[in-house]
């Protein structure tokens, strides 16, 4: 899916077509990466919304984008949604 995402982003097509996406985490560090890829220009993405598994956040939102909250396996809510791509963010990265 990585690999996926960066030939996308850096093939011709690019200029195209932008990269519908959703960011992995709903904490402070995965809206610093949204914001961070807001300032973008161009910006590569549209941001669908943030994944999350806490189940408290289903009707919230973050930068006007809704938490999506991951009942079942994440490929399944990547089709669901219509993303081409996740990006990792936020405290899934730490251990």
């Amino acid at each position: 899916m990585v690999k996926q995402t960066f030939d996308l982003y850096f093939s011709e097509e690019r200029n195209l077509k932008l990269i519908q996406t959703v960011i992995y985490g709903a904490d402070g560090k995965a809206i610093t990466l949204a914001n961070a890829l807001k300032l973008e220009n161009p910006i590569p993405l549209i941001i669908f919304g943030f994944v999350d598994k806490n189940n408290e956040n289903e009707s919230q939102q973050i930068l006007d984008l809704p938490i999506l909250v991951q009942e079942k396996k994440l490929p399944t809510l990547i089709r669901n949604v219509g993303a081409q791509s996740v990006i990792i963010g936020g405290k899934v990265m730490q251990k």
